[in-house]
């Protein structure tokens, strides 16, 4: 491909997870949708970008109000800081991000190899430092270590809340935790949004 060329493209039934109107001349929307909880991992942000583009940028009749729980390794690895951000700014009464940093261990709080084992459990002398500028972060707007079903109860908006619809992508492991293959419809039992009450009526996988 040269600069400046075109390309078609065509979804696949299967590809087209919920639809949003804006031509039917019902408001536009997911229809029956009037709270989003986008949970991503990494480049898992990229659907989420598409439908955060529909909802906010793209439709100024949208009122959704959407809440982005947002895990990344590092601060510096957070993409399309610079849009989230200006989403932020300019939909702040309907728009905002809660930016996980770290890994699965990062609140594991372990014993030295030459501990004496008599200070407690867990260890008091041990603690990881926070990730690297992290203090960028506004502490609302941050939560060390994976996106989990606490942090999901903290942030998110509840499953009584039947216009309510959670959207998740991320790699398979964050699947297996937080909602259950990405190839099933079905909640898996144990998984963060099962316990928390969700269906699989309410949950979108990418």
């Amino acid at each position: 491909l040269k600069v400046g060329d075109s390309v078609d493209f065509k979804h696949i039934a299967a590809n087209v997870k919920i639809p949003y109107y804006h031509t039917d001349g019902s408001p536009p929307g997911f229809k029956g949708v009037n709270r989003l909880t986008l949970i991503a991992v990494g480049v898992g942000i990229a659907p989420m970008i598409q439908v955060l583009h529909e909802v906010l940028d793209n439709n100024e009749d949208d009122t959704t109000e959407v809440v982005l729980l947002y895990g990344n390794r590092t601060v510096d690895d957070i993409l399309m800081a610079d849009l989230l951000n200006r989403w932020e700014r300019d939909y702040a009464s309907r728009f905002r991000v809660i930016h996980h940093i770290g890994s699965r261990y990062q609140n594991v709080l372990m014993h030295f190899d030459d501990c004496p084992k008599d200070c407690g459990k867990p260890c008091k002398r041990r603690k990881f430092p926070d990730p690297v500028n992290f203090d960028q972060i506004p502490v609302e707007k941050r939560e060390r270590g994976w996106i989990s079903e606490e942090t999901i109860a903290k942030h998110g908006f509840p499953a009584d809340d039947p216009t309510h619809r959670v959207m998740v992508c991320g790699l398979p492991n964050v699947y297996r935790t937080i909602c259950g293959p990405r190839g099933t419809k079905d909640l898996a039992p144990g998984s963060a949004l099962a316990n928390l009450g969700f269906t699989k009526e309410q949950v979108v996988k990418f």
